[in-house]
């Protein structure tokens, strides 16, 4: 299954790339494609990541579908 994945913030920058297309296994798991891409950027491999798939936050058990997007974790008050 091919999947587009969006790059925000310093993630994009450290990449020097805001989005890409990789192919991953069907059913893979939020927190599998975390450890996917920490290998396949090693820039990112202390990195902890926020995912959200089509627009909504999603949890490290979800299944990867759609538009992913990565981000560093984001505060505010």
């Amino acid at each position: 299954m091919n999947i587009k994945v969006r790059y925000f913030g310093r993630f994009a920058v450290a990449l020097g790339i805001y989005s890409e297309s990789i192919e991953v296994e069907e059913n893979l798991k939020v927190r599998e494609l975390v450890e996917l891409l920490k290998r396949l950027h090693p820039e990112l491999k202390n990195e902890i990541m926020e995912i959200s798939i089509d627009g909504k936050y999603a949890s490290e058990n979800m299944e990867v579908h759609g538009e992913v997007a990565v981000y560093p974790p984001i505060s505010g008050g």
